[in-house]
């Protein structure tokens, strides 16, 4: 086995090329070895090169994370077991979290380790939040505390506000909301769009997509320089259509 003191002698530009061969998952058990190890990488901030992460909150307080790009992906579940024990499960192995912080506290803070230096753009981030609310603060904090806005292709959502402020505008190219699924579709529930269509990144999207929610037929005008769009109206008169007609040049 090669020794820690070993690792630490290896030349700056040598380790710099070990660690741009690595994928993000060996870099992550590397930065375990040893306390010298993970500050020289922290220090390198070597970009993981992350293409895709889904989040996960379940209705049972469950937590999992997926990390994913061509060399390897990471599966992270945090539960919370019965009599209090908070664990993480990887590779089907469990380990006993332990601590006076919080399942939601400890996952977070893995997700920001993990995404601290993702300079790279990522094709597509998943946001299952269930409109859990301390889910969406806990990733609201690790975005704003980045010192550069997260780059992301293709956003798929349930909660986009406290979201899509924290994405480099200049990069999303499709955008998927979704509301909550427990409605027939007669009670679908009104996606009131207004504070979402003044943002800059907003008129700079491509593509868009919402399901399982209404959108007002008075917002249609922030919808019409989408490329591709799909979207339910609450209710559709003359006038929308004259408008549509006019604005994309139908025939």
């Amino acid at each position: 086995m090669v020794s820690e003191s070993y690792l630490m002698n290896i030349p700056e530009l040598v380790m710099n090329i070990i660690l741009d061969k690595l994928d993000f998952k060996s870099v992550q058990t590397l930065r375990k070895v040893c306390r010298d190890l993970r500050d020289f990488i922290d220090d390198q901030k070597p970009d993981p090169r992350i293409e895709e992460i889904t989040v996960w909150a379940l209705e049972s307080g469950d937590l999992k994370f997926s990390y994913k790009n061509l060399q390897a992906e990471v599966f992270l579940c945090y539960q919370t077991r019965d009599g209090g024990e908070s664990v993480l499960v990887y590779e089907d192995v469990a380990r006993i979290l332990k601590g006076e912080e919080n399942l939601l506290k400890i996952a977070f803070k893995d997700f920001e380790t993990i995404l601290k230096h993702q300079s790279s753009t990522l094709k597509v981030l998943k946001l299952h939040s269930n409109h859990f609310d301390n889910v969406l603060d806990h990733l609201k904090t690790v975005l704003e505390s980045r010192n550069h806005r997260l780059k992301v292709e293709t956003l798929v959502t349930d909660q986009v506000m406290k979201i899509l402020p924290f994405l480099d505008p200049d990069f999303l190219l499709e955008l998927n909301l979704f509301g909550s699924t427990d409605h027939p579709i007669r009670t679908l529930e009104i996606l009131e769009i207004d504070e979402l269509a003044e943002l800059e990144i907003w008129c700079k999207i491509k593509e868009l997509s919402i399901w399982d929610c209404y959108v007002p037929s008075v917002s249609l005008q922030s919808f019409t320089h989408f490329s591709k769009c799909s979207i339910d109206v609450e209710l559709v008169h003359l006038e929308d259509v004259l408008l549509l007609k006019e604005t994309l040049n139908f025939i």
